[in-house]
């Protein structure tokens, strides 16, 4: 009986050390990405309100691929805020117009000055602001219009729409869907309230691993892929 509960023990140890071993290396990791690169690594950061935000004063510059797998430069910024694009609210005489959109608007494969947006503003002569957030639904795009309107005054708002948003602005519909899930806690309109909800079976062990633990994150989106391509 001792010499079990020694073993156990001993397996229990064994699969902490590792535990902490793996969260350790792919948090060093990810610092020394930075420090060697300059670059931003993250995307998102978690956020109470919207559920999750762009991650704030993002900068990227370098090389990417594309579809066909060719090398492309990209110099890609943010702002303390996740705009990709923010103008003169107060002193430009241009109408302003605000964008507000998914990852088609966060556009972190596109250069600052070769997104969407960008061109309107150097054809129209327009003074541009753009929000665009990975996985939004409408209702955040919503949140996020209502958060930075007052600022701004825009005097025209453009809403960027995606085909999944039909399925990101429904908690039922998003459950049941592996390919158009981000598995992250997000606010829904739900019998005329907003309610927060994460799409994903033991949604508590996906938030705890989204705000706590690297390695947990890692796993949990491995055998999302792994799964979507089996199904």
């Amino acid at each position: 009986m001792k010499n079990a509960f020694l073993g156990l023990l001993s397996i229990v140890i064994a699969f902490m050390f590792l535990a902490i071993l793996g969260e350790a290396v792919l948090r060093v990791n990810h610092v020394a990405k930075e420090a060697l690169t300059g670059n931003t690594i993250l995307k998102f950061e978690l956020e109470e309100e919207l559920g999750w935000v762009g991650t704030r004063d993002y900068a990227y510059s370098g090389e990417l691929r594309d579809a066909a797998q060719q090398v492309y430069r990209v110099d890609i910024t943010a702002n303390e805020n996740g705009f990709r694009a923010f103008g003169d609210p107060l002193h430009s005489q241009r109408r302003k117009v605000l964008f507000l959109g998914d990852s088609f608007t966060h556009a972190l494969q596109v250069s600052d000055d070769k997104t969407y947006f960008s061109l309107l503003a150097d054809r129209l002569d327009l003074e541009v602001f753009a929000l665009g957030v990975d996985g939004y639904g409408t209702l955040q795009q919503f949140l996020m219009l209502d958060r930075y309107v007052d600022r701004i005054k825009p005097d025209a708002i453009v809403l960027q729409l995606c085909p999944n948003d039909f399925v990101n602005n429904h908690y039922q519909v998003e459950l049941q869907s592996p390919r158009n899930n981000n598995g992250m806690r997000r606010p829904y309109w739900i019998d005329g309230a907003v309610q927060y909800r994460l799409p994903r079976a033991m949604p508590w062990l996906r938030h705890f691993a989204n705000a706590h633990s690297r390695l947990l994150y890692f796993i949990l989106t491995r055998l999302d892929r792994l799964s979507f391509k089996s199904g």
